[in-house]
């Protein structure tokens, strides 16, 4: 299930965690839990199984505190903070999601890009008398 992209980091977007209506209303609980998630959705490329015993272990939480936290989570509809897709058997963060699809196909064009800079400066098209 991990993501076979290496980006350690994620970006933060400290306007909607301070002032969005959906985050401010979590309880202390489900706010902590939320951005558990958020890393696990970057770490897993914007998808986790909707299963509540796996979750609950990847967040370091009982089923019972995971499932409460749930409930707040995905609460409000088209603007929940998390969300189930694949006829429900994922779940993920609209937000999250795109992000990394966009920053995991700039990893990909810049290890493309170096690879023919490499190639360009050091490969195989070397003329013979170069050597």
């Amino acid at each position: 299930m991990k993501s076979e992209y290496n980006l350690p980091w994620f970006p933060f977007w400290v306007d909607p965690w301070n002032e969005d209506y959906l985050v401010r209303k979590l309880s202390r609980e489900a706010r902590l839990i939320f951005y558990d998630l958020l890393c696990l959705f970057w770490k897993y490329g914007g998808l986790l199984n909707n299963d509540d015993e796996e979750l609950a272990f990847l967040l370091r939480v009982s089923v019972k505190e995971w499932q409460a936290a749930k409930v707040e989570v995905m609460a409000g509809g088209d603007r929940a903070l998390v969300r189930e897709v694949s006829a429900g058997k994922m779940l993920t963060n609209n937000l999250i999601a795109t992000e990394y699809q966009d920053r995991s196909f700039k990893w990909v064009k810049k290890q493309f890009d170096g690879q023919q800079a490499a190639l360009k400066r050091w490969g195989k098209n070397k003329k013979k008398s170069d050597s």
